[in-house]
């Protein structure tokens, strides 16, 4: 949290379900997803990587995210990760929802 300076008060709206349309919060998600290899040094994403090491009951949820949301562009790569979620949320967002909480707690 410290490297993107999110606040605690950000977090717990996203844990809840409401994802705050604030940089910090939007660098926060390029982070994460940096550190899992999810998006790329071109702010590409690649959430089908997630199928290599999650359980395999999951994997079509994982790649219908991946068909519905294809490859979102902002103006940033912060952006791009933040525009990526936005969409996940809006396919699945019990899926999402489920998998924010794990992350965060």
């Amino acid at each position: 949290m410290a490297k993107t300076s999110v606040s605690e008060e950000l977090l717990e709206e996203a844990k809840k379900g409401d994802l705050p349309n604030d940089p910090t919060f939007k660098c926060f998600l390029h982070c994460m997803f940096d550190m899992f290899g999810l998006i790329d040094n071109e702010n590409v994403m690649h959430l089908e990587a997630l199928v290599e090491v999650l359980p395999v009951e999951i994997h079509d949820k994982i790649m219908a995210l991946v068909d519905a949301c294809g490859n979102k562009k902002g103006v940033d790569g912060c952006d791009t990760a933040y525009q990526s979620v936005v969409c996940y949320m809006a396919t699945d967002a019990p899926f999402m929802q489920s998998g924010i909480t794990d992350i965060l707690a």
